[in-house]
């Protein structure tokens, strides 16, 4: 009897105070500003842990209530059957907040069933936002439907609907008007012609979809984001974005940048593993390169480790940390705010491979003085005598200088333009030695990989393509940003994430090497390398830029040839002449020029198809 006195008493509290403290964490989880990963991942915990609380404390009062006779069971299973005045309006009250409760934990069940679809995703938000709803009518339900309530009991729960109120319109305010306050831009015909094609020293060009200023504007702080809309330049560290846990970016949020302690407080100490082992691991998460051409890594580091036994001689390990397009920031992002996980990737290939020498190539100063510090807190110098000797280089900032063999060129002393021979780097590259070379991204995954294992790595991702992906999305969105997102998701929803619009002119995926999609295309399109493929795209560097409505693409691509022909090495024919004929033509069509222009279009393009040293044109020698 007096358990049953106790249960009638008090479950119904103990539910409507479970509610209001899943709501609470909730809100807390979702805070970005208030807490790192790990709080995060704590507060998720609570969160999650007090609303199965609520729901069992809420079988327990509907239990009481209708042995007791208090409500019908069709009263406490169909909202309101007992009227919507008096008592009966109050039952209808609780029996709502109820099946609003049982949607709210349904759908965070099932949230990772909705995460790759844009639409879906946004349907998630909206049905388990249904928690709001539960919880004011749980709270009306509990202080009229029992035992007037204390008035300190009633004042706590105002602060709380109070609070949690103010929350969420913060929230909803940071969110920039961005339709009221982007200004048109068109790209004017005129402007192809007269630009020069090839310059001494070229300045960076802007993005598709930027201000016609060229240049870049560093931000105020790491990771700040630029003044506001009208600022289209794209910074050199640009704001970064997590769509779902974070795993490159894992403890971004508490500190500008993750020097050696605070990077094994956040990632933890990585294995060391055999050439086998890590071959065999590379493998299971069908870990790419990602520079651009997504060249298999395991079979980079078998050919490496071949010819460096078949040789006698002591392989290298090269990080290609040069980010030749305007549009991509990811690689100077992991450079200076993540630099050890990074090192942990090159490292750990450095000694599976027996490696003499580590060489990290860069192309900013701020990159190369964080990968120095990293050095430096690690005790690895290119002191003679060392098992591994170590350095940070940096080459001049063109988009050749991120061309393999532009860049062994370079970190062996000479200048940063390719050989004019093609030779494989596992067979000899720097000084003549097998050399294993790849991403910046690369060799940061490999560290996730050989942390997480094969089955922890491949806990999100696509089956095909498992793990998250870095992206660089600038373009026709408030502010640029280098976002962090599991493999296989839409990409209409990473833009909306971004703030693009919804149906924007073309999106230009994989940056200057890449392709446009139209709108079409992009809301179908979901960000995985078969999905791309099947598209005539591909994720290359990971850049993606949205166009603005009032944008003409083909005048883009008009820039974008000039600036190819501006940064090509200019060695052979079809760099010197090729490219800056193939922009005027361009440039010729925007103008009006007819048939005739596109006839012209289509001659210089298919005479520099294939041809040249460098292969800027199409990308099949880029860093990969």
């Amino acid at each position: 009897m007096d358990l049953q006195r106790f249960t009638d008493q008090t479950a119904g509290v103990l539910t409507l105070v479970s509610l209001t403290a899943t709501v609470v964490w909730g809100l807390v989880a979702t805070g970005r500003t208030v807490l790192g990963p790990r709080g995060r991942l704590l507060a998720q915990a609570v969160h999650r842990a007090t609303a199965v609380g609520a729901l069992g404390f809420l079988l327990v009062h509907i239990t009481v209530k209708t042995a007791e006779a208090h409500a019908t069971v069709l009263a406490a299973l169909l909202p309101f059957a007992g009227g919507v005045r008096g008592a009966g309006g109050l039952v209808g009250l609780g029996s709502l907040a109820a099946h609003l409760m049982v949607l709210a934990a349904a759908t965070g069940t099932l949230r990772s069933v909705f995460a790759g679809h844009a639409r879906a995703a946004r349907r998630w938000h909206a049905l388990h936002g249904c928690a709001y709803a539960a919880w004011c009518a749980a709270v009306l339900h509990g202080l009229n439907a029992g035992r007037p309530a204390a008035g300190w009991v009633t004042a706590c729960y105002a602060l709380s609907l109070a609070a949690v109120a103010a929350a969420l319109l913060i929230r909803r305010a940071r969110r920039p008007l961005r339709s009221f306050l982007r200004l048109p831009q068109c790209v004017r015909a005129r402007q192809g012609r007269t630009r020069r094609a090839r310059s001494p020293r070229p300045a960076p060009c802007p993005y598709p979809g930027a201000a016609p200023a060229p240049g870049s504007r560093t931000p105020s702080g790491p990771g700040s984001p630029p003044d506001g809309p009208h600022d289209r330049s794209l910074p050199e560290l640009p704001h970064v974005l997590t769509l779902g846990l974070p795993r490159l970016t894992a403890g971004f949020e508490t500190a500008e940048r993750l020097d050696r302690r605070a990077h094994l407080a956040v990632h933890g100490t990585a294995p060391r593993l055999t050439e086998d082992e890590l071959t065999r691991l590379a493998e299971a998460v069908a870990l790419r390169g990602r520079g651009g051409a997504g060249f298999p890594f395991a079979r980079k580091l078998r050919a490496t480790g071949t010819a460096a036994r078949r040789r006698g001689e002591r392989p290298a390990v090269v990080v290609n940390g040069c980010e030749g397009e305007p549009a991509c920031r990811k690689d100077a992002v992991l450079l200076r705010r993540a630099p050890h996980l990074v090192l942990d990737g090159a490292l750990l290939a450095a000694e599976a491979l027996g490696a003499a020498s580590l060489v990290v190539g860069v192309t900013r100063p701020a990159a190369e003085a964080s990968v120095r510090e990293a050095l430096a807190e690690r005790g690895l110098t290119d002191r003679r005598g060392r098992a591994l000797r170590a350095r940070v280089v940096r080459v001049p900032e063109r988009m050749v200088s991120g061309e393999s063999s532009a860049l062994l060129r370079a970190l062996g002393g000479g200048p940063a333009l390719p050989p004019g021979r093609r030779a494989r780097t596992s067979e000899a590259g720097l000084g003549g030695l097998p050399t294993l070379l790849s991403n910046t991204e690369t060799y940061a995954q490999l560290a996730l990989a050989a942390r997480l294992g094969a089955p922890g790595y491949a806990a999100t991702g696509t089956p095909d393509e498992p793990g998250t992906l870095l992206l660089t999305v600038s373009g026709a969105v408030p502010w640029p940003r280098v976002v962090e997102v599991p493999g296989g998701a839409a990409l209409s929803y990473v833009l909306a994430q971004c703030g693009a619009e919804p149906a924007p002119e073309g999106v230009l995926v994989g940056g200057y090497h890449g392709a446009w999609l139209d709108a079409a295309a992009t809301t179908g399109a979901v960000l995985s390398r078969d999905a791309l493929a099947a598209r005539g795209a591909s994720l290359g560097a990971g850049a993606v830029l949205p166009l603005p409505a009032a944008t003409c693409p083909l005048g883009e691509a008009v820039r974008v040839a000039h600036w190819l022909a501006a940064e090509s090495a200019g060695q052979c024919g079809p760099c010197r002449t090729g490219l800056p004929t193939l922009a005027g033509a361009l440039a010729d069509v925007v103008a009006g020029g007819g048939r005739g222009a596109l006839e012209a279009v289509r001659e210089a393009a298919g005479a520099v198809r294939g041809r040249g040293r460098a292969g800027t044109r199409t990308g099949r020698r880029a860093s990969r």
